[in-house]
């Protein structure tokens, strides 16, 4: 049972770098390539050591698209919560 656990930590520690890899790959494209990196509240996402505070990050070709896409999400976050 012991080793199952910590077989299970050591594969998402794994998968949480390769996550890291990406995205750093990504941002570090975007400043090259036009791609937009942003949270959900549209704040640009930086590399970060830590994965698991990395949620809810929007990636986008141009930024029209990438704002488009952020009015969307705001509209779907006030339909779920009206009182926000």
């Amino acid at each position: 049972m012991r080793s199952e656990v910590k077989f299970q930590i050591t594969e998402k520690k794994k998968i949480n770098m390769a996550a890291l890899g990406l995205l750093n790959s990504i941002l570090d494209s975007a400043t090259h390539t036009g791609i937009v990196v942003t949270d959900f509240d549209g704040h640009p996402v930086k590399p970060s050591d830590d994965v698991e505070t990395l949620w809810d990050v929007l990636v986008s070709t141009n930024e029209t698209l990438h704002e488009q896409i952020l009015a969307a999400i705001s509209m779907c976050r006030q339909k779920m919560d009206p009182h926000s």
